[in-house]
């Protein structure tokens, strides 16, 4: 077997495992280990203002490249 083969496999089974950590109950019995119910009812909106927030700001930069103002290297 090759090197690239190798690497090949191990990128595919750690790609089809990641899924799984998702499922992780940690003792809890429950999906992401989270046993109550106010946990994602709290986390849901703080994210979605945060996501609502951060696109606010991203809108109101300017798409200007900080480094084409930088005079070039010298050779």
């Amino acid at each position: 077997m090759s090197f690239k083969s190798d690497m090949a496999k191990v990128a595919a089974v750690a790609t089809s495992m990641a899924p799984a950590a998702a499922f992780a109950t940690e003792g809890t019995n429950e999906i992401l280990g989270i046993d109550t119910f106010i946990i994602p009812i709290l986390a849901f909106p703080t994210l979605l203002v945060a996501n609502f927030a951060f696109n606010d700001w991203a809108q109101a930069q300017d798409n200007d490249d900080f480094f084409d103002e930088l005079p070039p290297t010298p050779k």
